[in-house]
C-alpha cells in the first residue's frame, strides 16, 4: 500500500536540474530513502547534482541541536542570490511541524529558501505562516476523490483533525483484501458447481482443519490470495489502487503542491511512474529579497514614547497621545528615534511609501488569557491591520509565536535607576555636621571675644558717650554666615582677637568651598554619584532601600518567571509593599526623584540611560543589566518585507547609522551634558580626614583668639588702674566690674 515519493522526488530534481541539495533526515528508514537516491544518481548520467549534502536529525526536541543543523544550511551572506534548496525527511507530522516553526523562528523563510516536504500528510500541515516570506514548499500528494481540497484555506478547517495517509492506507488495505476474500469464496463456489471446467490449481482451497499437512495447504492458499489481490484494481482513499507482479504500487498519480507569495497551497503539476509534467513554473526560478510590491502604501503602527515616537507640536499643535490613538500621520507631524529609523527603511532601503498610525489602545502587544486576542501593535500585526510595527517592541518567545521579528535594532535589559541629591554629595555627612558646629562655635567665640576685648567697645555718638559693641550674638552669626559665602558685611572686628577669629574662619572657609566646588565640578563631570548600591545584590540586602517595577509589565513579567532565587526574593519583596508597583514608567521615574534615596525603579537600561540625560540630572544607573534583549520591527507572520528589513537593520548596524540615531536621541540632546563621561571613574564624597587639617587650624585659631582676648582684657583693666592710681584690690574690684559691664553689654561713662 505504500506510496514511494523517491520517484517524485528525482524526477522534480531531473526537471529543474538542482546543481545544489541539501537533505535532512530523521530515522533510518529516511537515511535508506537517502542512499537510493544516491545510487539512483550514480546510475543514471542524466543529471548530477554537483553538491549533495546529508543532515541527520538526531533529537527533534532538542533545541540546541536543531539550531545548529538549521544554521549549518543556512546562507550565510544574506545579500547574495544564492538558491538553497532543502529537502525534510522526517519520522512523523510532529517532527514536521515542530522543524518548520523552528524554520521560521530562525527567518529561514525567505525567497531564497525552496522546500521539499518528503511527507503524503503536508496536507495536515497548517503552512499559513509561510505565505507571506516568499519562501517555497513543495510537496506531494496522492490523486483521490476522496482526499478534502488541499487548497482550501487553512484557517477554516483543522488540518490536524483529518486522517492521516498511514490510517486511509489501512482502510485501503482492509478494501483489497475484503475483495480478494470475496473474489477466493466466487473461485470456491464456481469450482463446486462446475468441477470440470475448474483447473486443479483450485484444489488446494479445500483446507481441512484437521488435515495433517495443513501448513501447505495454507501457505497454497495465502500465495492464491496474493495473487488475486495483485489482481484488484479501483479508487481507494490513497488513490488509484493497482499493483504490479511484484506487489509494487503502480498506476498511481501523485499531485505537486505549491505554497508562494501571498498564495493558497495550488496544484502546480503532476507525476506518475511515466512521465513528470509541471502546469506552473512560477516560484521555481528564484526570486530576489527585495522582490516586493513597491507601489503600495505600508502602515506603520507605533506608540508615543520619547524619545522614540513623538508628536510634533510646531505642526500638531497640542495633540494629546490620547487624541492621537488610531489617526494617520506623516513623517513630518512625527519625530523621534523611530520615527528617522523608519525613514531610513523605507525611503532609503527599501524604497517603499510609508505612513504612520498611532496604536489604538495605547499598547505595545500582550494575550491577557488564552481565551483573549492580542492588544496593542502586536494584534494589529495578527488581525493584518499594519504592514510593520517600529516602536521600542521587546522581542519575547510569546511574541514572536504570532508575529516576525526583524534582528534587534537596539539591545537593551532591565536595569536599577536611583536618585542622587548632588548638592551634598561633593562633602560626606561627618564634614557638614563638622562645619555646622564650626559655624555655631565661631559665632560665639566671635561674641565671647567681642565682649573680653575692651578695644571692641567704642562711642558711637558723642552727645551721649557711652560703650556700645556691634557684636551681638545675631551679628555675629550673620558675620560668621556672610565669611562662609564669601560676602561682606558694614562691620568687622577691632581687637587683634576678634581679627584672629575672623581670619582663621576665612581661611577655613576659603579652603572648604574650593574643596567642594572642585569635588562637585568631578560629580558633574562624571555624572556618577556616590551610591548606596553598585549591584542587584546590593540592592536586594539593603535594609531600607525599597524598589518596584511597573505593574503588569514585561520586567514584572521576567521576575514572576525567573528560576533565579535572588530575583525569586527580590519579587517576593515586591509583593509585600504594594506601593512599591507603579502603573508607568513615568511614574516609577517621579517616585524616584521624590524618595531621597530611599526608593529603587527597575526598568528597560534604555529608558534608564534616557531619563539621566534629562533635567533636573538627579537620577543615575546602577550595576549591570539584569538580562539581555532586545528591541526589533515586527511584521506579520511569513511578511515580504521581512528579509528586506532584516538586511536594512543589519546594514545600518554595521555603518554605524544605529549608533548615530542613539547618540542623536539620547547624548546630543541631553541636558546633563555628561555623556562623554558615562564610563569613567566613579567620583567619592571628601570625608572628615580628607579636610581635617583646616579643622585644626579653625581648633588652633579660636584658642589663640580667645587667649588674645583675655589678655587685652587684663592688660586694658591694668592700664585702668594705674591711671585712677588704684590699689591691688580695687585693680580686682575694677576688673571684676568691667568684666560684668562689658559681657552683660551694659554701658559705661567715661
Amino acid at each position: 500500500m505504500k506510496v514511494d515519493l523517491l520517484p517524485a522526488l528525482t524526477a522534480f530534481i531531473k526537471r529543474f536540474k538542482f546543481t545544489t541539495l541539501h537533505y535532512i533526515v530523521e530515522g533510518e528508514e529516511a537515511f535508506s530513502r537517502f542512499q537510493a537516491m544516491m545510487v539512483t544518481q550514480a546510475r543514471e548520467k542524466s543529471y548530477d547534482i554537483l553538491d549533495l549534502q546529508v543532515r541527520r536529525l538526531i533529537d527533534i526536541q532538542n533545541q540546541n541541536h536543531t539550531r545548529n543543523l538549521l544554521q549549518s544550511v543556512e546562507i550565510k551572506d544574506r545579500g547574495s542570490k544564492e538558491e538553497r534548496y532543502i529537502v525534510l525527511d522526517l519520522n512523523s507530522i510532529d517532527s514536521y511541524i515542530h522543524l518548520l516553526m523552528q524554520i521560521r523562528h530562525h527567518g529561514m523563510t525567505t525567497p531564497h529558501y525552496h522546500y521539499i516536504l518528503m511527507t503524503l500528510d503536508a496536507d495536515r500541515i497548517d503552512m499559513r505562516f509561510f505565505r507571506y516570506g516568499g519562501v517555497n514548499v513543495t510537496y506531494f500528494l496522492p490523486k483521490s476523490a476522496y482526499r478534502m481540497d488541499p487548497t482550501i484555506d487553512p484557517a477554516t478547517t483543522d488540518r490536524l483533525s483529518l486522517p492521516s495517509f498511514e490510517k486511509k492506507a489501512l482502510a485501503d488495505a482492509l478494501s483489497i483484501y475484503m475483495r480478494a476474500i470475496m473474489a477466493l469464496d466466487d473461485m470456491t463456489r464456481m469450482e463446486a458447481l462446475h468441477p470440470s471446467d475448474t483447473d486443479d490449481s483450485f484444489d488446494h482451497l479445500k483446507i481441512e482443519c484437521r488435515s495433517k499437512d495443513k501448513n501447505q495447504q495454507h501457505e497454497a492458499f495465502g500465495e492464491q490470495l496474493f495473487n488475486i489481490m495483485k489482481t484488484i484494481s479501483f479508487e481507494g482513499y490513497t488513490g488509484n489502487i493497482k499493483f504490479n507482479e511484484y506487489g509494487d504500487r503502480t498506476n498511481y498519480t501523485l499531485n505537486v503542491y505549491q505554497i508562494t507569495m501571498n498564495k493558497l497551497p495550488r496544484n502546480v503539476g503532476n507525476f506518475t511512474l511515466d512521465q513528470f509534467t509541471m502546469n506552473d513554473l512560477k516560484g521555481f526560478e528564484g526570486r530576489q529579497a527585495h522582490d516586493f510590491d513597491k507601489g503600495r502604501e505600508r502602515i506603520i503602527t507605533t506608540i508615543i514614547d520619547e524619545p522614540f515616537t513623538m508628536l510634533n507640536e510646531s505642526v500638531l499643535g497640542n495633540l494629546t497621545a490620547l487624541d492621537a490613538a488610531g489617526q494617520f500621520f506623516t513623517f513630518d507631524q512625527l519625530y523621534g528615534y523611530c520615527v528617522d529609523l523608519a525613514r531610513l527603511i523605507c525611503e532609503k532601503k527599501l524604497e517603499i511609501r510609508c505612513k504612520f498610525r498611532i496604536v489604538k489602545d495605547n499598547a505595545f502587544g500582550n494575550k491577557p488569557t488564552n481565551d483573549q486576542p492580542w492588544n496593542g501593535m502586536i494584534g494589529e500585526l495578527v488581525r493584518h491591520e499594519a504592514d510593520l510595527a517600529v516602536a521600542p517592541l521587546t522581542i519575547t518567545s510569546q511574541r514572536e509565536s504570532v508575529v516576525d521579528f526583524s534582528k534587534p535594532w537596539m539591545n537593551l535589559g532591565i536595569s536599577i535607576l536611583i536618585s542622587v541629591f548632588s548638592f551634598t554629595s561633593p562633602l560626606s555627612k561627618d564634614i557638614w555636621m563638622c562645619v555646622t558646629f564650626a559655624y555655631i562655635g565661631v559665632s560665639v567665640i566671635l561674641f565671647l571675644v567681642s565682649r573680653f576685648s575692651p578695644y571692641e567697645w567704642s562711642i558711637e555718638d558723642e552727645t551721649t558717650p557711652q560703650l556700645s559693641n556691634k557684636f551681638s550674638i545675631l551679628n555675629t552669626l550673620f558675620f560668621a554666615l556672610a565669611a562662609f559665602m564669601q560676602q561682606g558685611v558694614d562691620f568687622i572686628p577691632r581687637s587683634i582677637s576678634g581679627r584672629m577669629v575672623a581670619s582663621v574662619w576665612w581661611y577655613f572657609s576659603m579652603i572648604l568651598v574650593s574643596s567642594y566646588t572642585a569635588n562637585l565640578a568631578a560629580f558633574l563631570t562624571v555624572k556618577r554619584m556616590a551610591s548606596p548600591i553598585e549591584s542587584v545584590e546590593d540592592l536586594a540586602r539593603h535594609p531600607h532601600l525599597k524598589y518596584g517595577v511597573v505593574r503588569g509589565g514585561s520586567t514584572q513579567e521576567f521576575f514572576v518567571k525567573s528560576d533565579v532565587k535572588l530575583f525569586q526574593r527580590m519579587w517576593a519583596n515586591m509583593q509585600q509593599s504594594d506601593d512599591v508597583l507603579v502603573n508607568s514608567n513615568e511614574e516609577g521615574i517621579n517616585k524616584v526623584r521624590k524618595s531621597k534615596g530611599k526608593y529603587a525603579f527597575l526598568l528597560e537600561s534604555i529608558k534608564n540611560e534616557y531619563t539621566n540625560e534629562r533635567h533636573p540630572c538627579n537620577t543615575m544607573k546602577i550595576g549591570s543589566n539584569l538580562d539581555s534583549k532586545g528591541y526589533g520591527i515586527a511584521t506579520p507572520v511569513g511578511s515580504e518585507l521581512r528579509e528586506a528589513i532584516n538586511i536594512a537593520v543589519l546594514e545600518m548596524s554595521e555603518d554605524g547609522t544605529l549608533n548615530s540615531l542613539k547618540r542623536k536621541w539620547w547624548y546630543d540632546r541631553s541636558e546633563c551634558h555628561s555623556a562623554s563621561t558615562k564610563d569613567s571613574k566613579q567620583s567619592n564624597a571628601l570625608h572628615l580626614d580628607n579636610v581635617a587639617g583646616i579643622f585644626y587650624i579653625l581648633i588652633g585659631g579660636l584658642t589663640l583668639a580667645m587667649t588674645i582676648a583675655i589678655l587685652e582684657f587684663f592688660i586694658k583693666a591694668n592700664i585702668e588702674a594705674k591711671q585712677t592710681k588704684s590699689s591691688d584690690p580695687l585693680f580686682e574690684e575694677h576688673s571684676r566690674l568691667s568684666s560684668h559691664n562689658q559681657i552683660n553689654g551694659n554701658q559705661s561713662q567715661v
